[in-house]
């Protein structure tokens, strides 16, 4: 059995796998990239997921339980959850220094670096 990939997946990604137009060629690509790898997450993800969904300005239009439901999803014994540490804040500040991410990007793309190395380490030690 082929090894899965882990992958940090980040909201654009779920948001596509949650539009209610499951005709959508990107919900394809994204129910795709979560089903054939391991999937790292943040708690940012989460957050921007789904302020995202409740958005009376965005076309989700997902009511408080159906929010909730997603909610336990991501949380399920499914997915990994990089622990938002001192070391994910500094390598933000260090990104956005560097390359302009904003303040919450920063952070994402800072869990990425710090989940997927953590995640190779522990797979390394055991």
């Amino acid at each position: 059995m082929k090894e899965k990939s882990r992958c940090f997946i980040d909201s654009n990604v779920w948001l596509y796998l949650l539009d209610r137009d499951i005709e959508n060629t990107k919900y394809k690509i994204a129910k795709e990239i979560v089903r054939e790898n391991t999937v790292i997450l943040s708690v940012q993800v989460v957050n921007e997921v789904g302020n995202n969904l409740r958005s009376p300005k965005k076309p989700f239009h997902y009511s408080e339980d159906e929010l909730m439901e997603v909610i336990h999803y991501f949380f399920s014994s499914y997915f990994t959850f990089v622990d938002m540490t001192k070391e994910v804040y500094l390598k933000a500040s260090e990104l956005r220094k560097r390359y302009g991410f904003g303040y919450y990007d920063g952070i994402i793309v800072a869990a990425a670096f710090v989940g997927l190395d953590t995640v190779s380490k522990k797979l390394n030690n055991s």
